[in-house]
């Protein structure tokens, strides 16, 4: 007896933490909602959304949405960089941790991720990327090509991304034909507004729209928050307001898709107790600080996202919190909303749960982040970042202040309360609130900068020529 209970002893001791937690994960609490519908609209700067105070109607049914949904000001992303921040997202690790910091790299299978999680909970799962770059790549398995739309699905072979219209159509399907049971957890995710400088597949009626709707000079003047920049950087106002235009109409068509699925999941009878989440990867430049596109910088155009809840049990007023938010603690949010005991989780991981915000519980989180961290994408030698500053670029905020610590060149410094649009760096006038994100910083990346410095020097693993072809074909080359 005395033999096989020490045996049994030896037994715990040696059983992995990770086994121990897909052991424990077995038991769920009450699930908060059957179905979770997770949406990522690439490329989505929060300033473009009316709701958000932008002066033109980009996304009316999501403003509808946010009249009895929660909203967030506050919200970061990790890196703005697709495939980096989805598995930053997926895994509640920076990238630097993850490993997953280009488009193309593909996430180590020892991570735990947000559908391992899920799973756990019995909820079917399935990821709906509308570019092949993320499929099974970020902590996601891939659609079985048996349950896509196979139509909409072979889109992204021969046009390298699918549109909004594809990919509702994939998720309609899927909801019809696809899927095993009510209760479930999709991510369905859209690429339209990376490809504002593309004038093909978007319906020509949307630029159109947008030429025509509100005040062009109210909306000019709202944009140029950064003084001329971006409109000296485009070349006039003309061409300022035709870039303003063109991206705005994919927002709008994104949107106007949005409402089709909303109304095909109601028609289903699948809309009670359905959790929308709607969010970003990261946003643009729009020739802000002198650059159009995203990566390269760690300024607010870039990293500050939208992240919107909204659930038809609630009505009544939009609630609207200033909280800080980051993409690193949506893992263990939708887990808890999703009804797993993120007791659980290990320790680890970087987020924390913000759930107690999202069902307006009296409790309030004790343990929200004070700090957001985030990090450059890695320079490489393709033509577009060549002339990228070299070395590790990070960046440390709260809500009103930040700071982004250069390995090469000068650090910056910005007062978000004063100077929203960074335009003043302070970085010459120390003080203590400097001294605290530098600390903060500090604490976080000690021991880490060599590693990262090694793995950004890293060519990674040989893209095929499809591959290639796939990202020059959607601008990263």
């Amino acid at each position: 007896m005395k033999e096989r209970f020490l045996s049994f002893l030896i037994l715990l001791v040696f059983v992995s933490s990770s086994a121990a937690f897909f052991y424990s994960a077995r038991m769920r609490r009450a699930r908060p909602f059957e179905r979770i519908i997770f949406v990522t609209i690439d490329t989505l700067r929060r300033d473009h959304l009316g709701f958000y105070g932008w002066p033109r109607d980009t996304a009316p049914f999501l403003a509808s949405l946010a009249r009895s949904g929660v909203v967030f000001d506050n919200a970061y992303s990790a890196i703005s960089h697709t495939a980096p921040s989805h598995a930053t997202i997926f895994t509640s690790l920076y990238p630097f941790e993850h490993g997953v910091l280009r488009n193309h790299d593909r996430l180590n299978r020892k991570h735990l991720t947000l559908q391992a999680v899920l799973q756990r909970t019995g909820l079917e799962t399935v990821a709906l990327p509308a570019v092949n770059f993320l499929e099974g790549k970020v902590g996601f398995d891939q659609l079985p090509t048996e349950t896509d739309h196979s139509e909409a699905a072979e889109l992204s072979r021969r046009y390298w991304f699918r549109t909004a219209e594809d990919q509702v159509s994939r998720a309609i399907h899927w909801l019809e034909n696809g899927r095993t049971q009510d209760e479930f957890f999709l991510w369905l995710h859209f690429y339209d507004p990376h490809q504002w400088k593309k004038i093909g597949r978007l319906p020509e009626r949307y630029v159109e729209q947008m030429r025509d709707s509100g005040n062009p000079e109210q909306i000019r003047a709202h944009a140029l928050r950064h003084g001329s920049v971006a409109e000296d950087h485009f070349g006039g106002a003309a061409e300022f307001t035709s870039v303003l235009d063109n991206y705005d109409a994919r927002i709008r068509y994104v949107d106007d898709q949005l409402r089709r699925f909303y109304d095909a999941v109601q028609r289903m009878g699948l809309g009670k107790d359905t959790l929308w989440v709607f969010t970003s990867d990261h946003g643009e430049g729009l020739g802000d600080h002198r650059y159009e596109g995203h990566g390269e910088f760690l300024y607010e155009e870039q990293l500050q996202i939208p992240l919107l809840f909204h659930s038809d049990r609630w009505r009544g007023q939009a609630v609207r919190l200033h909280d800080l938010i980051r993409t690193v603690d949506l893992l263990p949010t939708l887990s808890e909303l999703a009804g797993f005991d993120t007791s659980l989780l290990p320790s680890f991981l970087r987020g924390v749960s913000f759930s107690q915000l999202v069902i307006q519980d009296e409790a309030s989180p004790e343990d929200l982040p004070r700090y957001s961290l985030s990090q450059r994408r890695p320079k490489d030698d393709a033509r577009l970042r060549r002339s990228w500053e070299e070395g590790p670029i990070y960046g440390i905020q709260t809500v009103d202040a930040k700071l982004i610590d250069h390995a090469h060149a000068a650090d910056e410094r910005y007062d978000l309360r004063a100077d929203p649009g960074e335009t003043e760096n302070l970085i010459e006038a120390p003080g203590p609130e400097e001294e605290a994100l530098r600390s903060e910083l500090n604490s976080i990346l000690d021991g880490l900068r060599d590693r990262t410095s090694q793995e950004e020097g890293k060519a990674g693993e040989a893209l095929t020529s499809d591959q290639l072809e796939e990202l020059r074909s959607l601008g990263y080359l």
